[in-house]
C-alpha cells in the first residue's frame, strides 16, 4: 500500500529559488551566512543552507525577499548532501494574504 502523507500546511508553497543572506539570532550580527531559497509560503520557507544550524534557531534575513519578511525560526533541518543542508523555517509573523 503506497505512502501517502498529510499534508499539514496552511497555505499553498510556490517554487522561489534566490540567493539570500542571514544571520543566526541571537548571535554575532557581523556573521552573515549564505544560502538558497527552494519554496515559499505566507507562512514559511523551504531552505538550502550551507551550515548546520539546528531546530529552533531564530534566523534574521537580509536580502531579497519581501520587507515583511525579516525573521524566521527554524522548525526542521536535515543534512541533504554533503556540506548542503535543507530547512525549513516558519516566519515569525505570516504574510498577509493579499
Amino acid at each position: 500500500m503506497p505512502y501517502h502523507p498529510i499534508d499539514r500546511r496552511n497555505y499553498q508553497r510556490y517554487d522561489f529559488c534566490s540567493k539570500i543572506d542571514y544571520m543566526i539570532t541571537p548571535g554575532d550580527p557581523q556573521e552573515i551566512f549564505k544560502g538558497v531559497t527552494v519554496n515559499i509560503s505566507h507562512s514559511g520557507l523551504r531552505l538550502y543552507m550551507f551550515m548546520p544550524h539546528h531546530e529552533g534557531q531564530g534566523i534574521r534575513i537580509k536580502t531579497k525577499l519581501p520587507e515583511d519578511i525579516q525573521t524566521a525560526t527554524i522548525r526542521w533541518i536535515k543534512r541533504s548532501d554533503g556540506n548542503l543542508y535543507e530547512a525549513g523555517l516558519q516566519y515569525s509573523q505570516s504574510i498577509n494574504a493579499q
